[in-house]
């Protein structure tokens, strides 16, 4: 199955399985809730925009509590296993430091915090 280069570099961020990836967008392209289809767009958007990845990771649309609630929805929709929505989400909370940032992610110029 092909994963969109820019969530084949989120899923290597996180350190997820290749299964899971594949999982995480299967359930993104048959979503049919709102939080879910919007997020894939936004992250079409971002793709477009050729940036670092630590760049891209500032973007809002990526903010773990957001990548987290997409990933509940997909679970609540049953496009997720249970136990894929639990790996998926174990693996972005390892990812996030204690103010809800991700982790190794530098502030940008001028001192902003993603």
């Amino acid at each position: 199955m092909f994963i969109p280069p820019l969530l084949r570099k989120v899923c290597l961020f996180l350190e997820l399985r290749e299964s899971h990836a594949r999982h995480l967008w299967g359930a993104l392209l048959n979503s049919h809730w709102q939080r879910p289809q919007a997020w894939k767009r936004e992250l079409a958007r971002l793709e477009g925009q050729h940036t670092p990845l630590a760049e891209v990771m500032c973007d809002e649309a990526l903010a773990p509590a957001v990548l987290v609630r997409v990933v509940e929805d997909l679970g609540h929709e049953r496009r997720l296993s249970k136990l894929s929505e639990l790996l998926i989400t174990e693996a972005i909370l390892r990812q996030v430091d204690a103010d809800g940032h991700w982790v190794g992610i530098h502030p940008r110029p001028g001192g902003q915090w993603c």
